[in-house]
């Protein structure tokens, strides 16, 4: 699969061929079509169950547990590079041919 990656700030995005593991369950696997960047690209996604999304404050999630925002909810990565795990913004990094992320983050788009 080809992505734009960040391997370095304040460089190009470099686009490469990636690993990709299958989804494992609870996730999809999604062919993009389109991407773009907005404001709520720089927060974490949020997962609806935490005391911060149950209070309506979303911005602020706490996730599942304390599982970094660029692997998946069980600390796992998807993507590889040469067998080495690469980072997925926000655990959907869009950059991509396909991507593989938590079906709770999916939304059906007519």
């Amino acid at each position: 699969m080809r992505a734009a990656v960040l391997m370095e700030i304040n460089k190009p995005l470099q686009i490469l061929d990636l690993e990709q593991e299958p989804p494992k369950p609870k996730e999809v696997r999604v062919r993009v079509k389109a991407a773009g960047t907005c404001m709520s690209d720089w927060h974490r996604p949020h997962c609806g169950r935490c005391r911060y999304c149950s209070s309506g404050q979303s911005v602020l999630c706490i996730g599942h547990n304390d599982t970094p925002r660029w692997r998946m909810h069980d600390g796992t990565a998807r993507v590889r590079l040469n067998g080495e795990p690469v980072k997925q913004m926000a655990r959907i990094g869009t950059f991509s041919e396909e991507v593989v992320c938590p079906a709770e983050q999916v939304i059906k788009n007519p």
